[in-house]
């Protein structure tokens, strides 16, 4: 990904509007099914947990939606890192943001007790169980 310019006013980020549907299709099953968030839902809650993010830190990946791609499971061994941790396997997710790869895999039936998020910000991992609506022991 290009730099930004050191002067560029990065709140211009916000202006930037969320992908389609069809273009993040897999988080929109996420949470729907996951989640439980009602499809009409789905847009508003993610504007509104972007914006909260981007007001802790203003990460680039924050403003240009990154956080809305699951690229675990869009990765060609997906499915042997599934049967790893269904099998035992811990996964630790460096710099997981909110959690979503990890919230993925937990979708796919993966045991909770396998899979660990680390991120620098507390504040993020917050508010992954926020956009997820879980809680630290999983799914209520």
């Amino acid at each position: 990904m290009p730099e930004l310019d050191p002067g560029f006013d990065r709140r211009q980020l916000l202006k930037t509007e969320p992908p389609t549907k069809q273009q993040i299709w897999r988080i929109y099953v996420l949470l729907q099914n996951y989640s439980k968030i009602p499809v009409n839902e789905i847009e508003p809650h993610i504007v509104a947990i972007r914006n909260k993010a981007f007001d802790i830190f203003p990460y680039v990946c924050i403003g240009r939606w990154g956080f809305l791609k699951l690229s675990i499971a869009e990765l060609s061994y997906y499915n042997e890192i599934l049967a790893a941790t269904k099998a035992g396997a811990v996964l630790l997710d460096c710099g997981c943001c909110f959690g979503q790869n990890l919230r993925q895999l937990a979708y796919n039936n993966v045991p909770q007790k396998n899979l660990i998020g680390l991120d620098l910000r507390q504040e993020f991992i917050d508010l992954g169980y926020e956009s997820f609506r879980d809680n630290r022991n999983g799914k209520e």
